[in-house]
């Protein structure tokens, strides 16, 4: 779709934003399966 709205727009590869979901995904910051005494 980017190219619909600018077609001069900077495109990323997937690879570009795997650390970045990495860091995001790493631990749960809240969960219904870790209790709070852990």
């Amino acid at each position: 779709d980017a190219p619909a709205f600018d077609p001069e727009a900077e495109c990323y590869e997937l690879s570009f934003f795997e650390p970045m979901m990495e860091r995001v995904f790493k631990e749960p910051k809240r969960s219904l399966y870790i209790s709070d005494s852990d």
